[in-house]
C-alpha cells in the first residue's frame, strides 16, 4: 500500500501531502475551463463521451513557489457552482 492509502476522514490528498511531507501550502492557481469528457471519466460521471464538463485545475506550490500537487476535477454542468467574492482594497 501506498502513502496515501488511508487518508484521514474529510481529508484532502493535499493536506495528506503537507503533513507527510513538511510542506506548507503558500498558494495555489485555479482553473475553470469547459472540455468535452473524456472516455473514462465518462463512464464514472454516467455521460456519453464528448458531453460537456466543467472541468477544474488547482496547482498547489509550496514556500519556493514549486508546484507539489495538480488536481483535476471533472463536473457535469449541471451540479457546478462557483460563487466568487472581490472586495476592493480600502485605502
Amino acid at each position: 500500500m501506498g502513502a496515501f492509502s488511508k487518508l484521514a476522514k474529510d481529508e484532502l490528498i493535499y493536506q495528506r501531502i503537507e503533513r507527510e511531507f513538511e510542506l506548507k501550502t503558500a498558494r495555489l492557481t485555479q482553473e475553470i475551463y469547459a472540455v468535452g469528457v473524456p472516455e473514462r471519466a465518462a463512464l464514472y460521471l454516467l455521460l456519453d463521451i464528448g458531453a460537456p464538463v466543467l472541468a477544474v485545475r488547482r496547482d498547489y506550490f509550496d514556500e519556493n513557489d514549486a508546484v507539489f500537487e495538480v488536481a483535476l476535477s471533472l463536473y457535469p454542468p449541471e451540479i457546478y457552482r462557483n460563487l466568487s467574492e472581490f472586495r476592493p482594497a480600502m485605502s
